[in-house]
Formats: structure tokens, sequence, C-alpha cells
């Protein structure tokens, strides 16, 4: 396993160990892991935010969000070709007077994706984005280990094989950049 920093905004600082495994199936749906568990360095960040990564259920890649008193979590879209920079969800949505665990959950399907963040253990509150690719895949691949407030990345493309070399190493994003497939990368930031 490896050992990296993670900050949310510029105030948190967070130790990640972590590993990543991604598979797709032939029906169209594909299914990430990624385990990390995160602490808080009280010192840069007085109100001891955390963001634990722990599990995936099918084809979704499940986060645990601990969201602390007078906070909100905000979930950022950024494409990668244009930076340009979207507040796909939020937790606005829950009162935040007490520490609540959240959970943030990507999901991939041909060519549909959706973003989800809820109360843990609350079918009621919940704050979701869905939304549907021009092209023929959509998959979320999320960072072996994370840099900064980055999650993970939406593949867009009619083609697979785009796909499948940009699970198998995630650099190779970077000579697709000039093709027609879009990359949207997921970051979290706490206000």
């Amino acid at each position: 396993m490896k050992k990296t920093s993670l900050s949310i905004l510029t105030l948190l600082t967070l130790v990640v160990i972590g590993g990543c495994t991604s598979e797709n199936n032939d029906n169209g749906t594909s299914r990430s892991s990624i385990e990390v568990s995160a602490t808080s360095d009280s010192a840069t960040n007085p109100t001891g935010d955390t963001v634990d990564i722990v599990r995936t259920e099918g084809n979704n890649t499940n986060f645990k969000v601990e969201q602390k008193k007078g906070q909100s979590v905000h979930i950022v879209s950024t494409n990668i070709k244009t930076e340009e920079a979207t507040e796909i969800v939020n937790s606005e949505f829950v009162n935040d007077s007490q520490n609540r665990e959240l959970e943030l959950i990507f999901t991939s399907q041909n060519n549909k994706f959706e973003v989800s963040l809820s109360v843990s253990g609350s079918e009621e509150l919940f704050d979701t984005s869905t939304f549907t690719a021009d092209q023929k895949y959509v998959e979320f691949i999320p960072y072996s280990s994370e840099e900064k407030n980055k999650l993970g990345v939406f593949v867009m493309s009619n083609d697979q094989k785009v796909i499948t070399d940009i699970k198998n190493d995630l650099d190779n994003l970077t000579k697709y950049l000039d093709s027609d497939s879009d990359f949207y990368e997921q970051s979290i930031e706490v206000k």
C-alpha cells in the first residue's frame, strides 16, 4: 500500500493509505474498487474533517464522507479539456448543526452516469445528478492514490479501448485529450 498526502482545499491535510482495482463486464457495466482510510491533521485543520473511502458495491464506487458540524460537502466535476468546473451535488440538503456521515456514490452504465450524495442510512435525505453522455460508453475510474481533493475521473468515449487503456494506466489519459472522448475529474470540497 502507498502512503500519500491528500488536502481538501488548502485548509485540510489528510494522510491516505490505499489501492485501486477496476474491471469491465461484457454487459456494459463497470466495477471499480478503492480502499482508502484517511485521518486529519488537526494542527492544519482545527475542525478535524475526515474523508473515508472504504467500499464498492457492484458498479458503484462508494465513498464515506464525515461532514463536521457547521460544514457542507460539495462535489465538483471539472472538464479536463476545458478546465471548466461545475458543482454537481452538495450536502446543503441536511442541517449542518451536527456531525453526519454522508455517502458519495459514483455510478456508470453504458452511456449514463450518476453522482449521488446522501446521509448514510437515509433514503430521504440526498442530492443526485444524473447525466447521459453523447458517447456510447462511460466509466468512473477512481484514482489509486488521491492527489489533493481529487477522487477520480469519468471517461466518456465511443471506443471501449480508450476506457480500457486509461483504466490500465491513468497516465494514458493525456494521449486521448485531442480525441472526441471527454474526461470529467471529480473532486470534493469542504466549506
